[in-house]
């Protein structure tokens, strides 16, 4: 938020806050004022004054509650609304993590991107989710727990997966994901085989159509 949304958001606390006391001042002024007007008119026309002052805060009161909360109530929508629409390609992973918890909700961004480069070294992807390994990524000395390991063309766009090209995994752990790779991927990086830990066994099979 800019300086003029953080001063409306404050305006609107405050209103909200001392709402009630406002009220009160206003209603306080509006008497005030009437009983100046009264000085000069007829005493039987005080109640009906009265009346009219107190109308008179309550409207000013909830008009300008309302207009305050439908002004903070705007920019906070728009406020989300960026936030909402904000293009996920500016999405950005550093170069390299070493030691470090990842999920893969970290690595996805619902448009289209492909991570170049990165090095992960002794980390541990966790899902649930799905990453996509190209040819030039490799994997060295990863173990794999409750993992599926799926294999595809190269050509294959897979709409929920983090994408990785020429990027590195080394001594990482892969827990509850769905990996994808090609058929020359997944020879050469497992060898044939998966990591087995605790009996749980990596699924290698063949994405369907």
């Amino acid at each position: 938020m800019g300086t003029s949304d953080g001063r409306l958001g404050a305006v609107a606390n405050f209103f909200i806050k001392h709402a009630l006391a406002i009220f009160l001042v206003a209603t306080l002024v509006c008497l005030l004022l009437v009983a100046s007007l009264t000085s000069v008119l007829k005493p039987h026309v005080v109640g009906a004054w009265l009346l009219v002052g107190i109308l008179t805060s309550l409207l000013f009161s909830g008009v300008a509650l309302v207009v305050v909360l439908a002004m903070a109530a705007v920019d906070k929508a728009r406020h989300l609304k960026l936030i909402t629409y904000q293009d996920k390609q500016s999405l950005a992973l550093r170069e390299r993590f070493e030691l470090e918890k990842i999920g893969a909700a970290d690595l996805y961004s619902p448009y289209f991107r492909v991570h170049e480069g990165k090095s992960f070294v002794k980390c541990e992807l966790t899902g649930p989710g799905s990453i996509f390994l190209q040819d030039s990524s490799t994997l060295e000395d990863c173990s794999f727990h409750l993992c599926d390991i799926v294999v595809v063309a190269a050509d294959e766009r897979v709409n929920t997966a983090a994408y990785f090209q020429r990027s590195t995994f080394t001594g990482c752990r892969f827990v509850n994901l769905v990996i994808y790779m090609t058929e020359a991927m997944s020879a050469g990086a497992l060898g044939g085989r998966c990591g087995v830990e605790t009996g749980d066994l990596c699924v290698l099979g063949r994405k369907a159509g």
